[in-house]
């Protein structure tokens, strides 16, 4: 997809393509909106929130590591999403990926090591730009990443560094909150697809709103690999449907 905000009716098509829906009453659906099959301001505003680029509808099979609780993960000496922070931003985003890590060793038990060498490795992690890596420029699609579903090698998962990345929790205005994205990629690394419940971190959508995994995140990782305990009484975000989908699409 091309970077512009959705504003008709081909934009539309396009989103619905891209994203793994074969209608738009299905993707109205699997929002939690209205199911009038119209392409209205709600739909709209809907598919102008960025969000991952995984789609959320695709044939899958056994999504989820076989005998393995420990995984090794490659991240570049270069690898910074966070530029314009000078030379404290490289570590900053290596620090994050490591909260993102400890984050989902806290709710399952998984540990996640450095690889010695990019070619061995568990999970490939870096950043891209473009139609090469599927990317749009900014807004739109964030990141993305592999799941492990069927035979596979290294799992690789970018983001788009054409994107106003921060440290730091936002509300406003176009900057997104890295470790949002980067909890949410991680779950599809570890095999979780979207949730259909607008307050968990592994919804399609960035929520500005959803800084931590929530209880409906825990139970599914759980659940997938047969882990005991349930889900601790992690607080979901208060966001309503309403904020989550505006009336209008955003301005280019």
């Amino acid at each position: 997809m091309g970077h512009h905000p959705i504003t008709t009716a081909r934009h539309a098509q396009q989103w619905l393509q891209a994203y793994g829906y074969d209608t738009v009453e299905q993707m109205q659906e699997f929002y939690g909106l209205a199911v009038d099959g119209v392409i209205g301001p709600q739909t709209i505003g809907a598919m102008n929130i960025p969000r991952c680029g995984v789609p959320d509808f695709r044939l899958l099979g056994d999504c989820r590591w076989k005998n393995k609780r420990q995984f090794r993960y490659w991240l570049g000496p270069g690898f910074n999403l966070f530029r314009k922070a000078g030379k404290p931003g490289k570590k900053l985003a290596r620090d994050m990926i490591v909260a993102g890590f400890e984050a989902w060793t806290e709710v399952t038990g998984f540990t996640f090591v450095p690889a010695a060498k990019p070619t061995d490795t568990d999970f490939w992690i870096g950043g891209g730009r473009g139609r090469e890596f599927d990317f749009d420029g900014p807004g739109n699609t964030l990141a993305w990443a592999y799941m492990p579903c069927g035979a596979f090698d290294a799992l690789e998962m970018r983001f788009d560094i054409d994107e106003r990345w921060s440290p730091q929790p936002v509300a406003v205005g176009d900057a997104i909150y890295a470790l949002s994205v980067w909890l949410h990629e991680l779950g599809h690394l570890l095999g979780l697809d979207h949730s259909r419940n607008p307050n968990d971190i592994m919804a399609a959508y960035y929520n500005p709103a959803v800084h931590q995994l929530q209880a409906g995140d825990i139970t599914r990782i759980r659940r997938l690999y047969d882990l005991p305990g349930t889900a601790e009484a992690v607080p979901s975000a208060e966001v309503s449907q309403e904020s989550a989908f505006p009336e209008k699409p955003p301005a280019s």
